[in-house]
């Protein structure tokens, strides 16, 4: 068996991806929620098109 070798400059740059991810987001939810971006949308609606798999 043999081990792949660490890259911590990597894992540091897809840690902050996620990060920043999770916080876009949360703030494309909160707009739609609020009526920023049009019609606000129903809070189940919003969690649905969230943590549904495409």
């Amino acid at each position: 068996m043999t081990s792949r070798p660490q890259n911590p400059a990597l894992v540091a740059l897809l840690t902050l991806c996620a990060a920043g991810f999770i916080a876009a987001t949360t703030l494309i939810a909160k707009a739609l929620g609020t009526g920023v971006l049009g019609p606000p949308l129903h809070a189940l609606q919003i969690s649905q098109g969230r943590f549904s798999l495409p």
